[in-house]
């Protein structure tokens, strides 16, 4: 069974914004990874409340994480308003939750039903 999974994010300091015009291309020596690992092994991801309790916790660390990679303050406005940061919110998320590879936790963070076939 999984123990932990890692949210890891690349942040680019041009396309986070750190002072390049916004036409740049990033450069590659900008780039610089952040990863924190989420705690499962204390959850039943077969069922609802783990999986919901994970789908959460996932969503907590990427919102640190790409904060982090930001360089600002999670009490900065301007963060939570900036498209970069809520895509890098919802890459980091989606990544997290494909490398569980739980049905239960990716049909609910999906909102795709989970397809159970009888017999199987």
């Amino acid at each position: 069974m999984f123990k932990t999974t890692l949210i890891t994010t690349l942040a680019m300091a041009a396309v986070l914004g750190a002072g390049a015009p916004a036409h740049a291309s990033p450069d590659p020596s900008d780039t610089t990874t952040y990863s924190r690992a989420v705690r499962v092994s204390d959850l039943d991801l077969s069922n609802e409340a783990g999986a919901r309790a994970l789908i959460q916790r996932i969503r907590t660390t990427a919102t640190h994480v790409c904060t982090r990679a930001s360089g600002r303050v999670a009490t900065d406005p301007l963060l939570w308003t900036s498209r970069n940061f809520r895509d890098c919110v919802q890459n980091a998320s989606d990544r997290a939750v494909a490398s569980v590879n739980q049905p239960m936790v990716t049909a609910l963070y999906t909102g795709k039903p989970k397809i159970e076939v009888a017999g199987y």
